[in-house]
């Protein structure tokens, strides 16, 4: 279950962010973490994101709005915002290499 969502703007289109903070962990969700980036209207982006809830001043999207920022001035930050992606148990133990 993904609960909260921000749209960033981006050098080359808007970036969909999600975390699934308050996920069910006891059927098995880890929440917490960024669990999705996507470009608005890509081919893998998700049908049900209409329905999120909008979140801006959630504290980890400050930190990815952050991080975003500083890539995009061509800096190369590092990779400290906590990752809880949502897959496959195939893609999840891809993920872990």
């Amino acid at each position: 279950m993904l609960c909260c969502t921000i749209e960033i703007p981006a050098p080359f289109g808007t970036v969909f962010v999600a975390t699934n903070e308050g996920a069910d962990e006891a059927a098995g969700a880890v929440s917490g973490g960024l669990c999705g980036l996507w470009f608005t209207g890509q081919r893998y982006f998700p049908a049900g994101a209409g329905s999120w809830t909008d979140a801006p001043d959630h504290p980890l999207f400050v930190r990815v709005r952050a991080w975003l920022g500083a890539y995009f001035r061509g800096e190369r930050p590092p990779v400290d915002v906590p990752l809880t992606p949502v897959g496959t148990p195939f893609r999840q133990a891809v993920w872990q290499l």
